[in-house]
């Protein structure tokens, strides 16, 4: 029988600084700090001393909470040394929902910025959820405070653990092997609504990496990847960009996406890949009228996280881009499907076909599978990187499963000729600039308004972001002028004016809610819609939005 394979993102990492040391390796864009292979090498074995000396060890996690950042990917590579698990976190989510996930994943450390360190210090625990599943956390875990009092772990800025790196003696040697071992519990909403953590195994990760590869037909040694997704997404963390970093690559990293240095950046250093959101490419292409930057290099805009519309893709041709179309998921490691630029135009509207290692099939609802054309199922999927599991949902994960295929939540059909066409989700999560917006939550705040009765929220369809949020509201008796006097299209007949608009809304529920689960679009009505059984009626809610 053969050996399991060492996929140590360490390991190959090493042997290219032997290889290639003076070859770009992790590029600051707004600075144009550079480090090359045999910097990147030595700042792992310093960071894997720093880690060490801080006590972290086998199957523990190291959150990083901050924009992206050469750290990110610093941290992790570092991790696999020791077998610790990366958590990337958001920092633009609430107090609440941070002290919910660091509460979930119960980590060692976490590296975050100044702001966040402040945020989470002086936050309040959010109540505990009855409907979330939780397994039963250690005692030592479980008695800890949040909110209001120290942290249950060392919270460390950038800056202060660059300089514990920077003070570390290198460990010597070669790393442990990695295969099965845990490397990354990556957030994600999902279908369900509640935050899910992803684990991610080194193998996930690394066949996520081998099917890009093949894929797109890149070599992560001489390709320039950039990254302007968040790397709190699959889409950043492993979309091309971990593969690059940890096999000598070089990787360029924006802190966030800023579409005129996005422009320049391709330009300067001649970027081949970067994955974007829709909504990016369409600041991109507005961008570009003013920048006018030489794009020729940029052989590879990957563009997912919601549907290509033919109009965004003439958009990108109009400025000399072939753009490929992606689908994927934090539990495929990233890789779904694609759809290169050569078919596009004979598959309109399709998100192509898998991955080199990656199976795919639709099911009905007997969970037989689907091979006649344009039929709706849910979309299965199955291989070497797909999870396993959701972190610490026993109940969560049988549940995504059908034997060996993942459900995956989403709806569609194949054409003739085995492509692949997403026609919806199964739930009524609203997808929305490549996140997902669960309803629930965003019409539990909107009801503990004094203006609000009840409320009803989708998505409403959008060119630049997919889907925005909106919002059905019923007003409370009395409810509080919270607007500029201005009259409100569709208000209840006996509050005209007198009911909060979706900027005050938005304003109200700053701190509660997530800038990407804000309200986009409010209608006052005086009774929600419901379905001939009395429950709410979302599609009647969304055609009223639309409207």
């Amino acid at each position: 029988m053969s050996p399991t394979p060492d996929l140590s993102p360490a390991r190959v990492l090493l042997r290219a600084a032997a290889q290639h040391p003076r070859r770009p390796s992790l590029i600051w864009a707004e600075s144009g700090l550079t480090w090359d292979v045999a910097t990147s090498a030595e700042r792992v074995r310093q960071a894997a001393a720093a880690l060490a000396a801080r006590g972290v060890g086998v199957g523990e996690r190291v959150v990083v909470c901050g924009p992206n950042s050469p750290w990110h990917f610093v941290v992790h590579v570092a991790g696999s040394w020791n077998h610790s698990v990366t958590v990337p976190l958001s920092p633009r989510l609430p107090a609440g929902q941070l002290l919910e996930l660091l509460e979930d994943c119960a980590p060692a450390l976490v590296i975050t910025t100044d702001e966040v360190r402040a945020l989470l210090s002086s936050a309040q625990r959010p109540p505990v959820d009855p409907l979330v599943e939780h397994a039963a956390a250690p005692a030592a875990q479980t008695s800890r405070a949040w909110g209001g009092m120290s942290l249950p772990c060392p919270v460390l800025t950038f800056d202060e653990f660059a300089d514990e790196v920077a003070a570390a003696t290198p460990v010597e040697g070669l790393p442990p092997a990695c295969s099965e071992e845990l490397a990354a519990v990556v957030y994600t909403s999902g279908s369900s609504g509640t935050p899910r953590g992803v684990e991610l195994t080194h193998a996930n990760l690394w066949w996520g990496s081998a099917s890009f590869r093949d894929g797109f037909e890149y070599c992560p040694g001489t390709d320039v990847v950039a990254v302007c997704a968040p790397l709190s997404h699959i889409g950043g963390f492993n979309g091309t960009t971990l593969d690059a970093f940890s096999h000598g690559g070089t990787l360029v990293v924006f802190p966030g996406f800023d579409p005129e240095l996005v422009l320049r950046s391709i330009e300067r250093y001649r970027i081949s890949q970067m994955f974007l959101v829709p909504i990016m490419c369409h600041l991109l292409v507005e961008a570009q009228a003013r920048v006018d930057a030489d794009l020729s290099s940029y052989r590879n805009p990957l563009i997912g996280g919601d549907a290509m519309s033919a109009d965004l893709e003439a958009k990108l041709r109009g400025i000399g881009l072939a753009p490929i179309h992606v689908w994927g998921m934090t539990e495929t490691a990233g890789a779904g499907t694609m759809l290169a630029a050569d078919v596009f135009a004979e598959h309109p509207g399709a998100i192509g076909r898998p991955f080199p290692y990656l199976d795919l099939r639709l099911v009905d609802a007997d969970g037989r599978e689907i091979i006649t054309p344009d039929v709706i199922g849910e979309i299965e999927v199955s291989g070497p990187g797909v999870s396993d599991a959701y972190y610490r949902r026993p109940g969560d994960t049988e549940a995504s499963r059908d034997g060996d295929w993942l459900r995956t939540g989403d709806l569609g059909t194949l054409d003739a000729q085995g492509f692949v066409h997403i026609v919806g989700r199964a739930s009524r999560m609203i997808h929305t600039a490549a996140e997902m917006v669960p309803p629930r939550r965003v019409e539990e705040a909107l009801r503990r308004l004094n203006s609000v009765a009840d409320a009803l929220v989708v998505g409403v369809d959008d060119e630049r972001w997919g889907q925005i949020v909106g919002a059905l509201l019923v007003p409370a008796v009395g409810a509080a002028a919270l607007t500029d006097g201005a009259a409100l299209p569709g208000a209840a007949a006996e509050h005209p004016a007198a009911l909060p608009n979706a900027r005050a809304l938005r304003e109200a529920l700053a701190g509660e809610l997530a800038p990407w689960e804000q309200v986009r679009c409010v209608r006052w009505v005086d009774a929600l819609p419901v379905t001939s059984t009395g429950k709410p009626d979302p599609t009647r809610a969304r055609e009223l939005l639309q409207d």
